[in-house]
């Protein structure tokens, strides 16, 4: 399937438009949609350059959807040297 598909099955299952996805709007609706469409786009084999240019968005916010572990993973890196700073 090609990007454009998958966006328009995504907007379609979840009752959004193709210009939500790539928009700025943060809606529950939306963000979860986007998500999906992020996680489909993944699966489907496309970079993860390539999917941030197709939705605008940045590099680092395909990042965020796709590896969670690694954010959660920075997070207790930052925290644990927050307190042993204290």
């Amino acid at each position: 399937m090609t990007i454009k598909e998958i966006l328009r099955a995504v907007a379609d299952e979840h009752g959004v438009s193709i210009d939500d996805l790539k928009g700025q709007r943060r809606i529950a609706k939306i963000s979860s949609a986007r998500r999906d469409a992020i996680h489909r786009l993944r699966a489907s084999k496309y970079s993860i350059p390539r999917i941030a240019m197709s939705l605008k968005k940045s590099r680092s916010s395909i990042d965020h959807h796709v590896y969670p572990a690694t954010r959660e993973r920075k997070s207790r890196y930052h925290r644990e040297r927050y307190e042993a700073r204290i």
